[in-house]
């Protein structure tokens, strides 16, 4: 059994920071927020036509849409938050991804070819 040298415990860091950032959260979390956004405009639209309509003989159908606007804008508005510091530590991976290339020589075409 041998000990790991320095420059394969690098490749190994280098695939697993690769690895960590094939899955984007942050699109996951903005579409959600995107989403969450449409449908709560639909809803409280909704609750406004259903006021002017019907809010003096169903007055609980509007609040009800309008509950459910404002709950779907507060998911949407945590997904965006949550969205905005996964892609914060995304970008500053992505920088320690590049940085882990150019010290490993993965970039430089001639350092790749058997000797």
């Amino acid at each position: 059994m041998s000990i790991p040298s320095e420059k394969q415990k690098s490749h190994e860091a280098y695939f697993a920071l690769q690895t960590q950032l094939s899955t984007r959260r942050s699109i996951r979390h903005f579409a959600h927020a995107a989403i969450a956004s449409l449908v709560a405009f639909t809803a409280i639209a909704t609750s406004a036509k259903l006021h002017l309509d019907y809010g003096y003989e169903f007055p609980a159908y509007p609040y009800a849409a309008l509950g459910l606007g404002l709950l779907a804008a507060s998911y949407g508005l945590v997904c965006g938050v949550r969205g905005f510091f996964a892609h914060r530590r995304e970008r500053e991976q992505y920088r320690l991804l590049q940085e882990m290339r150019r010290a490993l020589n993965l970039d430089d075409p001639s350092a790749l070819l058997p000797r």
